[in-house]
């Protein structure tokens, strides 16, 4: 599986046996700080919006090309592990680059933000979801997500499709990455794209629009040098 293969090739190249980057650089206090902004401001969007939404009424964008897209219950396994992607890249990248880890993962939190501010002004739903079908770990999974997110909700913009292209942006922006993984996690972000539409998780629309959002997180980020200032908020805290 490209996925497995990448992961291993990660693993041993960053924390196993290189001596360009130790294994205790994980432990850095600023890495700590910019992965839970990503975190906290990733579970605020999705879990507050759902709070915020509760009872009210939602809409279907869903278009006729969407209804054609066919339900393909094996790419929950890439859905899945979509999450130990976005954990493992912006690990490396707050491990080997302060600035760099700020910039993603301050942008990554304001793409969020915004995401959260959308579900709740222009609150969409799945309309139509098929069952849950498939054996063994396949149907297992597919359950398991389609009982966790119910009512499926929350899916204009994608934040699935967000933090896997922000994966992309991520991975190529790494000097120590080798250019097999960093097209290896591109050809695995492109597989989450597909995968959020073949598991009826997402329409056409939320894809482009997670992408869109993650993009402007970056660039809102940059142009107002967020992560500097948090930088400097960081300093003073930890000082």
């Amino acid at each position: 599986m490209i996925f497995y293969g990448f992961c291993v090739k990660m693993f041993k190249q960053f924390i196993w046996g290189n001596n360009t980057l130790k294994t205790k650089a994980f432990l850095k206090r600023y890495s700590v700080i910019a992965l839970l902004s990503v975190l906290l401001s990733d579970l605020l969007a999705f879990y507050g919006s759902h709070l915020l939404m509760f009872g009210r009424g939602y809409h279907d964008i869903t278009s006729a090309l969407d209804k054609k897209i066919p339900f393909v219950p094996e790419f929950i396994i890439v859905y899945v592990l979509a999450f130990v992607q976005w954990v493992a890249c912006y690990i490396v990248i707050a491990a080997e680059d302060k600035q760099k880890a700020y910039r993603f993962c301050v942008g990554a939190s304001v793409a969020n933000i915004i995401c959260g501010i959308v579900f709740v002004a222009f609150p969409t739903v799945m309309a139509i979801r098929p069952e849950a079908s498939g054996t063994g770990l396949v149907g297992f999974l597919t359950r398991f997500i389609f009982a966790a997110d119910n009512p499926p909700v929350n899916l204009f913009p994608s934040m699935h499709c967000l933090e896997s292209y922000l994966c992309i942006r991520v991975i190529f922006a790494s000097k120590r990455v080798p250019k097999f993984l960093k097209a290896l996690n591109l050809v695995f972000s492109i597989m989450v794209f597909a995968a959020v539409l073949l598991v009826k998780q997402h329409l056409i629309i939320d894809v482009f629009a997670g992408i869109l959002v993650a993009e402007f997180g970056v660039l809102l980020t940059k142009a107002l040098k967020l992560d500097e200032k948090l930088i400097k908020m960081e300093g003073k805290l930890l000082s």
